[in-house]
């Protein structure tokens, strides 16, 4: 059968090294990585090594969000550009797969209708606030918990 996408072969001392320095990672089966029980397994390895060695993807596995806003922040030192790219190779160049200029030329016509504009997102956020207040309160008469807001009820 015809590898999608060759990997990247690291020799024997490389593999045993990082298995040693990253166990969490080196334990982990690409089965752990399935639907079913991805998320366990992703959270072990968060707590344990947030940056991990994962021979079962043969890359490198950020599980933590701050490292991975980090590590996405110093682009002159990281890249998403690999070789040997899944997503490139079976959908093609994209914004996943490239960095600086050309990410940023195809993340462009998104900005716009896609972006957050302050204005109507809390006029949304006010109106869709009243809309079920009304629809559970007057409407179906569900008690909503008001707290500190009970001198406010009505």
């Amino acid at each position: 059968m015809q590898e999608l996408v060759p990997q990247i072969a690291i020799d024997e001392a490389e593999d045993a090294t990082r298995r040693a320095r990253f166990p969490a990672g080196s334990a982990i089966e690409f089965a752990d990585l399935e639907l079913d029980s991805r998320v366990d397994a992703l959270d072990r390895l968060r707590e344990a090594e947030p940056i991990s060695w994962v021979p079962a993807l043969g890359g490198w596995l950020v599980t933590s969000h701050a490292l991975a806003r980090e590590l996405l922040s110093r682009r002159d030192e990281f890249t998403v550009w690999a070789e040997p790219n899944l997503v490139r190779a079976s959908l093609g160049v994209m914004m996943l797969s490239t960095d600086g200029d050309e990410h940023a030329r195809q993340r462009r016509p998104f900005e716009e209708p896609f972006g957050v504009r302050p204005v109507p997102a809390v006029s949304v956020a006010i109106i869709g606030t009243i809309v079920i207040w009304y629809a559970f309160y007057k409407l179906l008469r569900v008690p909503l918990p008001w707290g500190v807001l009970q001198r406010f009820a009505f």
